[in-house]
């Protein structure tokens, strides 16, 4: 019987051993691996690069506000290959909007209005430089959306929920100039 006490506290001290070791490992990991993954989120941080689109519309309940300009993500900032290219010319998937003082933010594929807030924008001469702006937190409430093709143009219509008021953006389709290659 002596044999098998001993050889259970063996078991039982080589089990503990192996315990303490690997929970040893694990914090050390975690100790000097956390900051590094910290670091490759921040700098994984996608920068969104906006151009001002120079034909488009903005109106707000059929008038022209006094105070308005129209963005879309820079062709530089967008994978390349010919089918993005075809589909993001075809179907713009966001677009930042200036009525008056107030940016929003359109995300046409999710249906969805971000309000952005000029902190947010760095002006980069015409352009603006922002982080990533889509935040749950952010959301303005939107209905009624319609997004349509009226041919040289893409027509977003929708109601937004804090004023009531109908937004109406029209962004002209680039011209295509594959027959010219």
């Amino acid at each position: 019987m002596k044999k098998k006490s001993h050889l259970s506290s063996i078991s039982r001290r080589f089990i503990a051993g192996v315990v303490f070791v690997t929970c040893t490992i694990l914090a050390l990991g975690i100790t000097f691996c956390a900051p590094t993954a910290r670091a490759a989120a921040v700098s994984d941080d996608p920068r969104m690069y906006w151009e001002p689109v120079s034909q488009a519309l903005v109106k707000v309940d059929d008038k022209t506000p006094l105070r308005w300009n129209v963005y879309q993500p820079s062709k530089s900032d967008k994978p390349s290959g010919k089918e993005k290219d075809k589909e993001n010319k075809r179907d713009p998937e966001m677009v930042l909007v200036l009525i008056g003082r107030r940016y929003l933010l359109l995300d046409i594929k999710g249906k969805l209005v971000y309000g952005v807030q000029l902190a947010d924008l760095q002006a980069k001469g015409p352009n603006f430089e922002s982080a990533y702006l889509l935040r749950a937190d952010r959301i303005v409430p939107s209905s009624d959306w319609g997004v349509r093709d009226i041919g040289p143009a893409e027509s977003i219509h929708l109601t937004l929920g804090d004023y009531g008021a109908i937004l109406d953006v029209q962004v002209a389709h680039p011209p295509d100039m594959r027959a010219f290659y």
